[in-house]
């Protein structure tokens, strides 16, 4: 639980995070991994769940690098998740 220091109109935050990553594997040097980068979270304030779909397809090229990249909003009324692209490129040495 925190309030923001600088503003005395800032809202009460009280959140828990969770991040349950979750990755099968695919044919063909894939996998399918849940939740990688957006957390599913309660916020105690407004006392509401946010679940975004948060998916990633990862197809690695070499031995040493994969990309991927997605996500979802399944909850569309949070600013947080309107908009949410990302990619990732990993390089392992």
């Amino acid at each position: 639980m925190s309030f923001h220091a600088t503003a005395p109109d800032a809202a009460k935050i009280c959140k828990l995070t969770l991040f349950p990553i979750v990755t099968f594997a695919m044919a063909d040097n894939g996998s399918l991994t849940f939740y990688p980068e957006n957390a599913i979270s309660y916020n105690d304030v407004p006392h509401r769940w946010i679940v975004p779909i948060d998916l990633m397809l990862i197809r690695r090229l070499t031995k040493t690098v994969e990309f991927g990249g997605g996500a979802y909003a399944l909850v569309d009324d949070d600013p947080l998740y309107r908009s949410i692209d990302y990619g990732r490129v990993t390089f392992d040495f």
